[in-house]
């Protein structure tokens, strides 16, 4: 289930970042910035929660 979630949450930020550039309409700039933010929330929130792991264990 958390795979198809994960799947659906990439397709929709990379699908954000696609529309931004192809219309190119004002604010597009914002909507590739966000786009490329929600593509790199997981990965923040996956270093975070290791450095509350080291912090923990340590």
């Amino acid at each position: 289930m958390g795979f198809i979630a994960i799947l659906a949450y990439l397709a929709l930020a990379s699908n954000l970042i696609y529309s931004a550039l192809k219309h190119r309409q004002p604010g597009w700039v914002s909507g590739v910035v966000l786009g490329v933010g929600l593509l790199s929330l997981p990965f923040w929130a996956w270093l975070l929660v290791l450095a509350m792991n080291s912090r923990a264990g340590g």
